[in-house]
């Protein structure tokens, strides 16, 4: 009976010993070896990919193929970030084909153009040379939007001049396509105008970073900005929908001669703005000021709405 609990502890030893293991794996630990070991990030990964990184990345084989309803879920959930109107790009998943079936290379390549001339403006083309050797007999609008997803370096083709349009798209590469796209989508995002309609200084105590009021179409963001003394300034440089519902007004401080800067007036500058609401995406939003004279990201300038 002894020798039988031994035996007993001794087995449920290793299998938790052998779990703790298994616990270890990581993006890294699947990917080690894989010709695309470095050109995954991982916090994208993790961010929009979450369904393959869950139970240790057990749901995570790099070459094998991607589903449409997965690859659907990844780009409406990046798409959400830059805009909100993923739906005109994605359509209806069960439409003719079944979203669980595996979705191709054609497939992408047109949903990408798309994704990027619905959150960017619609990308005129007009040098579309066939760099590929296999898009004759694929219908004309995928092969529209390969050459353009070509020439907008968002796709690429093969070394032997083939793009392989009706091949599957497996994790790794859908992976790789959309840190393309989101890097496109990155590298400009648009300024949202805005109107100064107050800026004035006052010396009384301002216990708030910032606040917002809406009208029927219009939305009053009021910045408070505390000051060392009444000879700086506080201007708005730009705003920026940094993510889903979050923007960011960005402010610079600038010092005139008119006051002694060593003089100690503690000032309050009061600005407001004014931004028509057909330039916000989201029905919820919040507003976040960055800079002012410690150029610092002020966390608690963030108010919700």
């Amino acid at each position: 009976m002894y020798k039988k609990n031994k035996f007993v502890i001794f087995s449920i030893s290793i299998l938790l010993i052998f779990n703790s293991t298994i616990s270890l794996a990581s993006l890294e630990d699947a990917l080690k070896g894989h010709w695309a070991e470095k050109l995954v990030d991982k916090k994208f990964f993790n961010e929009y990919f979450s369904y393959l990184s869950e139970a240790d990345y057990k749901n995570f084989s790099p070459n094998m193929a991607i589903s449409r309803k997965n690859f659907y879920h990844s780009l409406s959930s990046l798409i959400k970030r830059y805009n909100n109107k993923n739906e005109e790009i994605i359509g209806n998943a069960n439409d003719e084909k079944s979203e669980n079936e595996n979705i191709t290379r054609k497939e992408v390549a047109s949903l990408l153009v798309k994704s990027l001339e619905i959150c960017k403006g619609n990308k005129e083309i007009y040098d579309l040379t066939n760099p590929f050797t296999d898009l004759d007999n694929i219908e004309k609008e995928y092969k529209i939007d390969i050459l353009k997803g070509y020439k907008l370096g968002l796709i690429k083709g093969y070394s032997n001049k083939t793009f392989k349009p009706n091949n599957e798209v497996s994790q790794i590469e859908a992976v790789l396509l959309l840190q393309r796209l989101e890097g496109e989508l990155s590298m400009d995002k648009s300024n949202i105008p805005f109107k100064v309609i107050d800026n004035k200084k006052v010396y009384t105590q301002i216990n708030r970073k910032i606040s917002v009021k809406n009208n029927d179409d219009k939305i009053i963001v009021t910045i408070y900005e505390k000051l060392p003394n009444p000879g700086y300034n506080v201007a708005v440089e730009k705003i920026i929908r940094s993510k889903e519902g979050k923007y960011d007004i960005y402010i610079e401080v600038e010092s005139s001669n008119k006051y002694e800067m060593n003089l100690q007036v503690i000032t309050f500058n009061v600005l407001s703005i004014e931004i028509d609401k057909k330039y916000i995406a989201d029905d919820s939003y919040s507003f976040n000021v960055i800079g002012g004279l410690n150029n610092q990201n002020n966390k608690d300038g963030l108010v919700d709405m």
